[in-house]
């Protein structure tokens, strides 16, 4: 009796700690006027790379993290003057796989210009980037190219900020490209000026009063190297700086946009040593504490441009840079990718360590892991896209970072930070919620990595109560909260077998379709959107004992019904399974006592066993995630699915049963992306 009384005594204790954490009240309006939002992107570095991505690098990590995530608005280095017309293929090639499926407004900038010299021609110069950009948009279809800007950040050839010194030759050049561009009739507008740092800010008043009339979009970045994660001036200084330049533009009634932002943080080696440091802290330190709260940090600065009132964001980058490699052509395909890329992504790749993405490019230790950053800005580029129009907020907590937007289709999102200690957060959204919240957290102390790159599911649901819900958020975190979602029921995967060493299966036709997840064992072993997988075993490795899951095998003569795929499924338990079941019922019932949501103390998580328990079930499920994205009319929601396949059309695997996962998401136009996960995370 004693023995139990303790735990008793234990879980009241629990409790009463959670009833008593601080509550922290964010409350959102809706205005009648509202400022339109235009997307959360990345600069896609990545876009003019394809000939230098190994197989497994392209399919597992660049195309199926960018289609998870499917963000609607991009930056691009293209347009150059001298483009080759094998290198605009490649690009349109990559724009087929990414961009036009999930919808992507692009940007698109040339790096930094060449050299202009005394007997340099204007007229020649505007004309060859139009009739490149003219075979790209109505040669290979590539519409969503929509924005142009002259050059990187003012810069020209070797000299940083060269125009800077050079303002007529700049206006010069606008003027002509805006001719060049109107004579092919591309409906491109142009991005000026393109300055970084809170030192150019006058270079906006400078464009405003010389070149309004070629500008449709003013542009300004801003890299943060004075700040630690935390410091709460950085949302102060970065949102006052964005106020005051969105408030000139809009005096002409025209919109600004983050062109470039990032963290870096404070004290960057930067320009030390033998190369040049262009990388955040998860470089140099993988998952250490200051990587881990700059995640944060980032995210953070997205917030600040969304509330500002800009039109756009971009994150410096997707994809890390791969390591500095030389410029030089050569015969072999493999140097001549290389070359290809050399002339066109960028300044300074045979120097620079550029390393600013969601995740590694390292070829020769085959590392293509996560950064902590993937968890933060993958579901803000996700959930907060274009066409939104913003809701404003305030708080009278100061530790505290939010967003929200609502969508055409009355689906709504909202993103919290939390720099101070653990607490329960009353958000009051005057926006109707036609559903419960889906919550997805990052908690810098345990950042939700995946050996896939996979983001991470939801931790559960959270309703409004008139028009309030209450949520737990951990210290140092960040939590994203949305109703732009909808359960799909899995559709099958079919015609699985294992050929000359390559698994293989049909491609889905699911236009929400975003990648498969692949399992050996019940273990899984990649996310990739190929169709076929190099692997190491027979094919009964690839597969479970035959059961009715509602797929097809090969002695079934006909689909079942889509209710029977989740209802006819035959899981095998283990005992350490029918364990955590158990204690995850004794949770259940602690819950209906406790808030549901101040009742996730860690501490009461641990006691139960949950956590651990789940990590140690057998992967005897799939549990379908998030799907959410518009019609090319911004109305319409589509559904993302995950799917299971039993049995094979091959001798090989007849009878067995093997599980891929389809996903889907947010996106405008057509394709989307999702979040979707088994019954444990993956290893």
């Amino acid at each position: 009796m004693m023995y139990w009384g303790k735990y008793v005594l234990s879980v009241f204790a629990i409790l009463s700690l959670a009833a008593g954490a601080a509550t922290s009240r964010i409350e959102f309006s809706k205005p009648a006027q509202r400022w339109l939002w235009g997307g959360f992107g990345f600069h896609n570095s990545e876009a003019t790379m394809l000939p230098m991505m190994s197989e497994e690098f392209r399919d597992q990590r660049v195309l199926k993290t960018f289609r998870e995530i499917s963000p609607t608005y991009s930056r691009v280095f293209a347009g150059f003057a001298d483009w080759t017309q094998e290198a605009m293929d490649h690009f349109a090639d990559y724009y087929d796989m990414t961009f036009r499926g999930a919808g992507t407004t692009l940007y698109v900038v040339p790096g930094r210009m060449p050299v202009i010299t005394e007997d340099f021609d204007v007229e020649d110069y505007c004309e060859r980037v139009a009739d490149r950009l003219d075979y790209l948009i109505n040669k290979r279809k590539c519409t969503k190219l929509r924005y142009y800007c002259l050059s990187n950040e003012l810069s020209v050839g070797p000299t940083y900020a060269w125009f800077s010194q050079h303002w007529d030759k700049y206006a010069e050049l606008n003027r002509a490209m805006q001719r060049a561009f109107a004579a092919k009739g591309l409906d491109v507008g142009l991005q000026t000026p393109d300055s970084s740092g809170f030192t150019r800010m006058q270079d906006i008043d400078w464009a405003i009063t010389n070149i309004n009339e070629q500008t449709e979009v003013y542009c300004w970045h801003y890299y943060d190297r004075l700040h630690v994660p935390g410091d709460l001036a950085l949302y102060q200084e970065l949102s006052t700086a964005l106020t005051n330049l969105v408030s000139k533009c809009l005096r002409k009634e025209k919109r600004l946009s983050l062109g470039e932002f990032g963290f870096t943080g404070r004290n960057t080696p930067y320009h030390k040593g033998t190369m040049r440091d262009d990388a955040h802290d998860g470089f140099r330190h993988p998952d250490g504490p200051f990587a881990r709260g700059a995640a944060i940090s980032r995210a953070e600065m997205g917030l600040a441009a969304l509330n500002a009132g800009a039109v756009s964001a971009v994150s410096w980058t997707m994809v890390d840079y791969p390591d500095p490699f030389l410029r030089e052509d050569g015969d072999t395909p493999a140097e001549k990718g290389r070359y290809e890329v050399a002339r066109f992504s960028g300044y300074g790749l045979d120097v620079r360590y550029n390393k600013n993405g969601l995740f590694r490019w390292c070829d020769e230790e085959r590392d293509y892991s996560s950064y902590p950053d993937l968890y933060t800005m993958g579901y803000l580029m996700k959930l907060f896209r274009k066409g939104a129009r913003v809701l404003p907020w305030t708080t009278s907590d100061q530790m505290l970072r939010a967003g929200g937007v609502t969508n055409p289709d009355g689906s709504a999102s909202f993103a919290v930070v939390n720099w101070g200690e653990a607490k329960t957060v009353e958000l009051v959204i005057p926006h109707p919620l036609t559903q419960p919240l889906r919550v997805y957290e990052y908690d810098s102390a345990k950042p939700p990595y995946n050996a896939f790159n996979d983001l991470q599911p939801p931790r559960g649901t959270v309703a409004a109560e008139k028009g309030v819900v209450k949520v737990y958020i951990p210290a140092r975190a960040m939590l994203f909260l949305t109703t732009d979602y909808r359960d799909r029921v899995p559709s099958a995967i079919t015609k699985i077998r294992v050929i000359n060493g390559r698994l293989g299966w049909a491609a889905n036709e699911d236009q929400e379709h975003c990648y498969y997840r692949v399992y050996k064992d019940g273990r899984q072993i990649a996310s990739t959107v190929a169709t076929s997988l190099p692997v190491d075993a027979d094919a009964s490795r690839y597969a479970s004992s035959p059961s009715t899951n509602g797929a097809m095998s090969a002695n079934d003569q006909k689909p079942r019904t889509r209710r029977a795929v989740a209802s006819t499924r035959v899981e095998v338990w283990s005992l350490t399974f029918f364990c955590g079941k158990l204690f995850q019922l004794l949770l259940s019932k602690i819950k209906e006592v406790a808030d549901d949501e101040t009742s996730r103390s860690p501490v009461l998580a641990r006691m139960c066993g949950v956590h651990v328990r789940r990590k140690r079930c057998p992967d005897w499920r799939l549990d379908a995630g998030a799907a959410h994205r518009s019609s090319a009319a911004g109305a319409t929601r589509r559904r993302a699915r995950c799917s299971t396949r039993e049995g094979s059309s091959s001798a090989a695997t007849t009878g067995r049963a093997m599980r891929a996962c389809t996903c889907g998401g947010t996106g405008t136009g057509s394709r989307s992306s999702g979040t979707w996960t088994t019954s444990r995370p993956a290893a």
